[in-house]
């Protein structure tokens, strides 16, 4: 199979994922940092409650309606198994403000991949920065737990509006033709 899929390769050169990261990303996460906002692996089903809040603290994200089921349920746990190897796992990470979750991130690890799965940040606190701290925080990270990721994924690139584009620029995700070789 092939598609067009936004990529970063981590491992470019030596310096960590945020400090090669666009001026005008950067300065949001000092922003974030400034403020007060803090980055960690969560337990996903332990802050069911905030990730509610999250989904339905706005209808539209990204100039698109919200389903209607992220708007008007409360979220559900997740059933993921734990992760019983560093080459395969399903974390979830999440960004603080004091102690409320304000914006969360899902992950697939596979080998050398990390593909961003799901990304949502309460609408209040996006101004603040949030989610670039997290896709950063993020960024910065996995290659820590999960020696053998390469590359940074964060969905399609084409198709995507060109503010999109642009966001996935700043954050180092480029277009790449990927041809996934499954059980190698």
């Amino acid at each position: 199979m092939e598609f067009g899929f936004a990529v970063c390769k981590l491992r470019e050169d030596e310096r960590p994922y945020s400090a090669r990261l666009d001026s005008a990303a950067r300065r949001n996460l000092k922003k974030a940092a400034r403020l007060g906002y803090r980055f960690e692996r969560i337990d996903y089903n332990a802050h069911l409650a905030d990730v509610t809040r999250i989904h339905q603290s706005t209808t539209v994200r990204q100039g698109r309606d919200m389903p209607t089921d992220l708007i008007t349920k409360e979220a559900g746990p997740h059933s993921d198994p734990p992760s019983r190897h560093p080459q395969h796992d399903y974390p979830y990470f999440g960004i603080f403000k004091d102690d409320q979750l304000v914006a969360y991130a899902s992950c697939m690890v596979a080998g050398e991949l990390c593909a961003l799965q799901t990304i949502y940040g309460h609408a209040d606190f996006l101004s603040d920065g949030v989610v670039p701290l997290l896709i950063a925080s993020i960024g910065d990270d996995v290659p820590q737990q999960h020696p053998d990721v390469l590359y940074y994924a964060y969905d399609t690139y084409y198709g995507a509006s060109e503010t999109m584009k642009r966001f996935k620029r700043k954050f180092l995700f480029f277009p790449h033709r990927v041809t996934w070789l499954l059980g190698n």
